[in-house]
């Protein structure tokens, strides 16, 4: 799969440099998750890197915001 298509992807950046060793090896496990989910109600990884002491995750786009922007909306209701 290209990264390069006209898709639209969401981009998690966590700073690893910054973070405790033990939330750097949570960040990393959460990647190795990631890759292993195939589930339609899941969102979907595609890709990850390292660069410049970041941590980039690339997944699908969820159109309606992320799960706490929903939650806030449903618990507004």
């Amino acid at each position: 799969m290209s990264l390069l298509s006209k898709n639209e992807y969401a981009m998690k950046k966590i700073n690893m440099k910054h973070v405790k060793l033990k939330h750097q090896k949570e960040a990393l496990k959460e990647v190795q998750i990631l890759k292993k989910v195939r589930n339609p109600h899941i969102i979907q990884y595609y890709t990850s890197f390292v660069e410049e002491d970041h941590l980039y995750i690339i997944m699908e786009l969820a159109e309606g915001g992320d799960l706490a922007a929903v939650i806030v909306y449903f618990a507004k209701a």
